[in-house]
């Protein structure tokens, strides 16, 4: 920890830090971070997007601003979002990473309401320096009770012994200085690449469990399933049947818990990725008052998701009665009288019944999706000082372009068609005629290549982004012109400056992406197109106001402001006021208030509005309702309805999301306070203590489904209540007219606070070296969530789940003791980690956070261990070797509604394979190994 230009509280991990993990992938090296949570990385599964994000205090990793060497990196994906993608970075130059905490946007624009992560990269390097590293994971599957399970259920048991997800990293740096030392010019180049694993390859990942009783569990999955689940609802909304081919006889029998199907295995606990970058820092001195630089970096990732074959996720489809591929069994329960009847169907010229089929595609394999991308971020600038003043101008230019392209999804309009099959004059025929091929899963055995060729359509995305910056800032010490307070030593400060920024996005999905026609895509992705500029005014001061006098070693007030003018027509304006007290040398406090904003993105504004899979859950479905039928009116169900609106077996139900061009500006108060006491008493010892409270109102973003419905059903409030259009039958997810409105609204209000504990301490051991102690700490006081002003919130703090997303700890720590040999070549490293005890949002008792689980999991205290050596094998080159997760610590299991694989909290957040990938070691015991050589 150190203290900010500032003072306010900044937490530096340097680039021995980051090396002494052994983590080849920054956004890993943050996860381990107490102040961190849960953002894009490589063991997400669901929502992944080929991108590394980082999320400060979850809340959320858009209100945190990523700078380079204090200027902004720019957006990472052409979305529109304003996230910055932390692989652009090249870890190779890394000097050290400043985590600022809190509202920065009076110093650094806006985006900073969580904070500010700063890389300082070194520009200016001097000399040859090679870095390769090789890792993998290695685990041991020793759950007996899971494995049981998992054979139980007829699925395949993984190795005993698991050893892959291998990565390779390779850097090279070039430095040297020119002109009599006037000018240096450093270039780089990186290459890392990482295998996947999928989660099949892990007991506790083998299957997807499911609760079956207090404390029992058992392989469950999708009811999309291999053999098929059938289901029809009369014009009531009544099930008509709910059934699946027997693969013994091959006849019809009623859909049972053991047809679920297995998604698990073939989904990545890992994802393969493959990045490169290159760029190259030139500076050069003009004369003794300017100096010239500029800056080019490339970068170049690529990653797969791989997930469960596609196939028919429950489409509508009309099965003819007269369907040939239908068994006599089949199409005696398919279109019995009583079911033609419910469906109006009594008397058609050619009758039939729609059924809702939900059919895996075993025979075709995984879903693939591959996400490409190629950034470009140039800098020019000048700076220089004349007199007691000194200048900075500079513009940036960063562009991205991405794609993502994704194969073997069905396509639902072909589904369709391939299910509507009649006779012809050779044979079973599709409705429609060719090119369509009759898809035959009536019969076991019965699916052909032609048919999956005819189905199968790829899915194709691409996107691009540039953001512009013109920025110029004057910094002078009036101190050295006399103004300055009679009792100081130092003057006023000043920064003065004017900046221009502009973003624009272009995201375009092919023709099948944008109708949502991909069978298992998560329904229709729409085209975005926008841009949006700001002008701005900023200035910054600092005056001492006291200097070495009793009481008050120093006393000093800093202030700043900024105005902004958007082009989407709102100014905003922020500030902060902070007081620096250090009434000892060896104690130093501070205090400060800010006025942050977060202003909308391009996606939030203008993604155009359409109907797609958004919530997870509908509380007054099936037959059992979890509120009563007078809860459930206020949700739009009929007493008719009441009991027999069937639920969604894929978990899946429809909501009108997309941007909304009315949004106004987050509005963000943080609060801080904090010490560093540096005793003389005690050489070597340092401890800082900082506390914060970051409350941010008019929040940006959905609601989400979910938490509308059981908000309404709780609280009958007509501000939710209003949002629901329930469906023929009062569904969600039969029709597109069923839905819950969830597009991107200002609401009520999210809010951070606790206290950060840091603390170091070096032992001289004699003869035996050195031994050094390093803590870090955060203790989260609230995590709180305020859907609407001044009404009942709840508080994630120590829980987990649909609303509150990964687990949210009380208390994160991690203690590192280093051992530095008398020799000084050989140094060895033990660090601890601990992830407080959470429980599932389910146990909190709010009303709130009830859901459609009563009880729910807790899991207690994790902790894990590392150990790292480092040894000179002479003045050039350092080998370093290292195990993290030395125990090999299996994850703690999260199952069913305590394992949302869509959250609606604001940090991204998903479980996957049981778990969740973050804050949890969820791939066993991370072997690495690290040489070095700089000359």
């Amino acid at each position: 920890m150190r203290e900010a230009p500032g003072g306010a509280p900044v937490t530096s991990i340097s680039a021995t830090d980051i090396q002494a993990t052994g983590l080849a992938h920054v956004e890993d090296v943050f996860n381990n971070l107490p102040i961190m949570f849960a953002g894009q990385n490589s063991t997400l599964a669901a929502g992944a997007d080929g991108t590394a994000t980082v999320d400060l205090r979850g809340l959320g990793a858009q209100r945190a601003l990523v700078l380079v060497d204090g200027r902004r990196l720019g957006p990472g994906g052409g979305n529109g979002t304003n996230i910055s993608d932390i692989n652009q970075i090249p870890a190779a130059l890394i000097q050290r990473i400043d985590v600022l905490t809190g509202g920065a946007s009076a110093i650094y624009g806006a985006d900073a309401v969580a904070g500010v992560m700063n890389f300082i990269l070194n520009t200016r390097f001097q000399g040859v320096k090679v870095d390769a590293s090789y890792n993998l994971y290695q685990h041991h599957n020793g759950d007996v009770g899971i494995q049981q399970l998992v054979s139980g259920a007829g699925q395949a048991l993984p190795p005993d012994s698991v050893a892959g997800g291998s990565g390779k990293d390779l850097s090279f740096v070039l430095g040297s200085n020119f002109a009599a030392d006037r000018g240096n010019l450093t270039v780089y180049a990186t290459h890392d690449e990482v295998a996947g694993i999928a989660q099949g390859r892990y007991d506790y990942g083998a299957c997807s469990l499911r609760a079956t009783g207090a404390g029992s569990y058992a392989c469950g999955g999708s009811g999309v399933s291999a053999g098929g689940e059938f289901l029809a609802f009369g014009n009531s909304g009544t099930t008509l049947f709910d059934s699946t081919v027997d693969p013994g006889s091959g006849r019809f029998r009623p859909f049972a818990a053991s047809d679920l199907y297995n998604y698990s295995p073939l989904n990545y606990f890992l994802s393969p990725n493959e990045h490169y970058t290159g760029g190259a820092f030139l500076s050069y001195d003009l004369s003794s008052r300017a100096s010239a630089y500029a800056q080019l970096m490339f970068t170049r990732n690529r990653s797969q998701a791989q997930s469960a074959p596609s196939g028919s996720f429950f489409t509508s489809v009309f099965v003819p009665c007269n369907d040939p591929l239908l068994t006599a069994d089949e199409q005696a329960q398919i279109c019995s009288p009583a079911n033609l009847a419910a469906q109006g169907e009594t008397g058609a010229a050619n009758p039939g019944i729609t059924t809702y089929v939900g059919r895996r595609n075993v025979e075709g394999g995984p879903r693939t999706t591959t996400f490409d991308s190629s950034s470009l971020r140039t800098l020019l600038g000048l700076k220089g000082a004349i007199g007691a003043w000194s200048y900075d101008v500079y513009a940036l230019r960063g562009t991205v372009h991405d794609s993502s392209d994704s194969l073997n999804y069905f396509s639902a309009a072909q589904v369709a068609n391939a299910l509507e099959v009649v006779p012809g004059s050779t044979g079973p025929a599709c409705a429609t005629g060719p090119p369509c091929v009759p898809w035959n899963i009536w019969t076991p055995g019965g699916v052909t290549r032609a048919a999956l060729d005819y189905l199968s359509i790829p899915l194709h995305t691409q996107g691009g982004v540039t953001e512009q910056v013109v920025s110029g800032s004057l910094t002078g010490d009036l101190g050295k012109h006399g103004i300055r307070l009679p009792a100081t030593d130092a003057g006023l400060q000043l920064n003065l400056g004017a900046e221009w920024r502009s973003e624009r996005s272009d995201f375009r999905p092919d023709l099948d992406s944008e109708l949502g026609n991909g069978e298992g895509s998560s329904g229709p992705v729409a085209p975005l197109s926008g841009q949006f500029h700001v002008s701005e005014l900023f200035a910054e001061a600092r005056l001492p106001l006291r200097d070495r006098s009793r009481g008050a070693e120093s006393l000093a007030l800093e202030s700043a402001y900024r105005y902004s003018h958007y082009s989407e027509g709102f100014d905003t304006n922020t500030y902060k006021l902070e007081l620096q007290w250090a009434p000892v040398r060896e104690l130093r406090t501070h205090a400060s208030y800010q006025r942050a904003i977060r202003a909308p993105n391009i996606s939030e504004l203008y993604t155009p509005q359409a109907v797609t899979l958004d919530g997870v859950t509908d509380p007054c479905a099936g037959a059992t309702p979890v509120y009563s039928a007078a809860q459930c009116a206020s949700t739009g169900v009929t007493a008719a309805q009441y009991g027999h609106i069937g639920a969604n077996p894929a978990g899946q139900y429809y909501g009108l999301v997309g941007g909304n061009p009315r949004l106004q500006p987050e509005l963000s108060d943080t609060y801080t306070g904090g010490l560093v006491l540096e005793p003389r008493m005690v050489p070597e010892l340092s401890v800082a203590l900082d506390y914060f409270d970051i409350r941010i109102n008019n929040v940006i973003g959905p609601l989400g489904a979910d938490a509308v419905l059981s908000n309404c059903a709780t609280s009958g409030s007509p501000v939710y209540c209003s949002q629901i259009h329930r469906g023929p039958g009062g569904s969600l997810w039969l029709s597109q007219s069923g839905y819950v409105s969830d597009v991107n609204v200002n609401f009520g209000s999210l809010s951070s606070g606790g206290i950060d504990l840091t603390a170091t301490y070096r032992v001289p051991l004699r003869r035996l070296g050195f031994l050094s102690l390093a803590l870090q700490g955060t203790r989260v006081e609230n995590l709180m969530i305020r859907p609407q002003p001044g009404a009942p919130g709840y508080d994630c703090t120590g829980y987990f789940g649909d609303k509150c997303g990964a687990p949210n700890p009380l208390w994160r720590h991690a203690l590192e003791a280093t051992w530095a040999a008398p020799w000084r070549s050989l140094e060895i490293a033990l660090r601890w980690r601990y992830i407080g005890p959470v429980a599932s949002e389910e146990t909190s008792g709010n009303p709130q956070l009830a859901g459609a689980v009563p009880g729910g999991a807790r899991v207690p205290g994790y902790n894990y261990l590392d150990l790292t050596t480092s040894l000179a094998l002479s003045r050039h080159v350092v080998l370093q070797l290292g195990i993290n997760n030395l125990l090999d610590k299996d994850p703690p299991l999260f199952i069913g509604a305590d394992c949302p694989q869509i959250s609606s909290a604001p940090s991204l957040s998903s479980c996957s394979g049981n778990t969740f990938g973050a804050p949890y070691d969820v791939l066993g015991r991370y072997i690495f190994g690290h040489l070095s050589a700089q000359f």
